[in-house]
């Protein structure tokens, strides 16, 4: 997966999500959504994670398959990655000077 821009988010409306597997912006988000909508989609995104990762916490190393506990920890990634950015867009228009249009 490329790594995330080192950038703070932009006063613009979409943003990428920071977690792709290619440099280009394929998947953005509305940051100027409404801001219940946008915590609602950042909270269910992390607790889908923290129940991926519950899962994988309670196996034991010998019953693991090693194909699905790397396909669950990329989908567990992926969804706090999303969840992150979502959360890090909340916090900026929280701010000051922020892009808060509610």
């Amino acid at each position: 997966m490329a790594d995330p821009p080192d950038r703070p988010i932009q006063n613009n409306r979409f943003h990428p999500l920071s977690a792709r597997p290619v440099p280009a912006a394929v998947l953005c988000f509305d940051s100027l959504a409404d801001l219940m909508d946008l915590a609602e989609t950042a909270s269910h995104r992390l607790n889908a994670a923290r129940r991926l990762l519950e899962t994988t916490a309670t196996l034991t190393l010998p019953d693991a398959d090693h194909k699905a506990l790397h396909a669950v920890s990329e989908a567990a990634f992926l969804l706090l990655s999303d969840g992150i950015d979502l959360f890090n867009a909340l916090a900026f228009r929280g701010l000051p000077g922020g892009a808060d249009t509610d």
